[in-house]
């Protein structure tokens, strides 16, 4: 089965000095919920995709395929298509859970993850865990 997954894009992604940006939302959400991040990450001179999921946004809306696995699969051959090197992935909730079990298809040096899954973040190594508390909200 064909699936679309729709993507925005932000940045120069020709530029090879700063790291690449995949970012995954929610459950209940889409790629637009990466607006403000992209612009901040791109300020700094990343380059920065956020993809709708399966399901979700402008993506195919198939009638199965939800389960962890499948979901995670999409993320991995998304990230291929990119020709990324090294990207940094980042995962917010349920996205979160796609990109820690996406680690089974691709080895990630970096990742940050926004869960409520507190067993979920030790299961890959080289893991940051962002916990809304730890952040500083003055910007």
């Amino acid at each position: 089965e064909e699936i679309d997954l729709h993507c925005v894009s932000w940045g120069n992604h020709d530029r090879l000095d700063k790291a690449p940006f995949v970012l995954v939302h929610g459950l209940a959400s889409n790629a637009r919920l990466w607006d403000g991040v992209a612009m901040q990450l791109v300020r700094r001179g990343h380059p920065v995709v956020a993809v709708d999921q399966r399901g979700h946004g402008r993506s195919t809306k198939p009638d199965h395929g939800f389960d962890m696995q499948t979901v995670a699969h999409d993320l991995a051959l998304l990230i291929d298509s990119l020709d990324f090197d090294r990207p940094v992935v980042v995962g917010q909730s349920w996205g979160a859970n796609v990109v820690i079990d996406n680690s089974h298809f691709v080895n990630f040096d970096r990742t940050i993850v926004r869960t409520e899954d507190q067993l979920a973040a030790p299961r890959i190594a080289n893991v940051v865990k962002v916990d809304r508390n730890d952040c500083d909200s003055s910007g």
